[in-house]
């Protein structure tokens, strides 16, 4: 067997397995869980698209295998596909006029999992929309159940805006999680020299132009209209945030890459973010608005 397809192998079942762990509900097994796409990313962005091939195709069997189908499907549908989609993209270049190649930037990387989201939480809010009038309140007896007793320590006015955006939000988070992974392998493989690519600049990340586009239909959609079709239109807007806020975010850290406080500003920024939460949307807004306003800071280097 080919090493390097064996290497594809062995990271399939370190991912599956690693997946599976979180279905018993322990902690270390849902950490586990959290970072079973990372296997597969050293795979696919150290070994190539074929390996990265072998790799999603052994996790998705290790699950079906130490689980059920239905849970393999999840799997499927939730890491090995987003991957195989990122891969397919971050090792893409075309050649430059010296000869060099030039890869694919982190923004166009990122654009097919926004679409692919959008696309899937399109899918399941339809289908569920045919068999409940009013989605945003089966959304919110759900919470309820699931929340139980805790739902006393939610005011009103929260509850209703987390059931107004909850699955959006619940694929917001899945993305971050699925970028943090690829993100934290690119970089250990940078580290011994492993990657195939170079490490994309994060910090300039540059939002493909039909994202802006999703994200204004998504906006008015959910703007205009009313019922199920609102709540679709809602949750999409959040999903197509979510390249904003990377742009946001990067904007800040070459700003802050500037200053001699930089790693305060920067620790302190996500820290007010993880408290409060509404500056996520001023760091949106940045996001947003930079291309078009020409906003790009210059980056200090020595």
């Amino acid at each position: 067997m080919d090493k390097n397809l064996g290497f594809g192998l062995l990271a399939g079942l370190i991912s599956g397995a690693a997946y599976v762990s979180g279905q018993y509900g322990s902690l270390p097994g849902v950490i586990l869980a959290n970072f079973s796409a990372l296997p597969l990313f050293l795979a696919g962005l150290s070994l190539g698209k074929k390996s990265g091939i072998v790799a999603g195709t052994s996790s998705i069997l290790t699950v079906i295998f130490m689980s059920n189908p239905l849970i393999g499907g999840f799997f499927s549908t939730s890491i090995a596909i987003p991957f195989w989609l990122i891969i397919s993209y971050a090792l893409k270049y075309s050649g430059g006029d010296s000869g060099q190649k030039l890869w694919y930037p982190a923004g166009k990387s990122l654009a097919p999992i926004i679409l692919y989201a959008s696309c899937l939480v399109s899918l399941i809010l339809i289908f569920y929309s045919f068999r409940h009038p009013n989605i945003n309140e089966m959304v919110g007896n759900t919470l309820k159940t699931l929340l139980a007793n805790n739902i006393k320590l939610i005011n009103t006015e929260s509850f209703n805006l987390l059931t107004s955006i909850f699955p959006g939000m619940v694929a917001a988070i899945w993305i971050v999680m699925l970028t943090v992974n690829c993100v934290l392998a690119q970089k250990l493989l940078i580290k011994y020299q492993l990657a195939i690519r170079p490490t994309p600049m994060y910090k300039n990340l540059s939002v493909p132009e039909w994202v802006y586009w999703g994200f204004i239909l998504a906006f008015l959609v959910g703007f205009i209209s009313n019922g199920n079709i609102e709540y679709i239109g809602q949750n999409l807007t959040v999903i197509f945030a979510v390249p904003f806020v990377y742009a946001g975010l990067g904007y800040i850290h070459i700003l802050a890459s500037n200053l001699s406080f930089s790693g305060l500003l920067i620790a302190l920024t996500y820290t007010v973010i993880f408290i409060l939460g509404w500056p996520l949307l001023v760091v949106f807004i940045i996001g947003f608005f930079k291309e078009w306003l020409g906003l790009k800071p210059q980056e200090k280097t020595s």
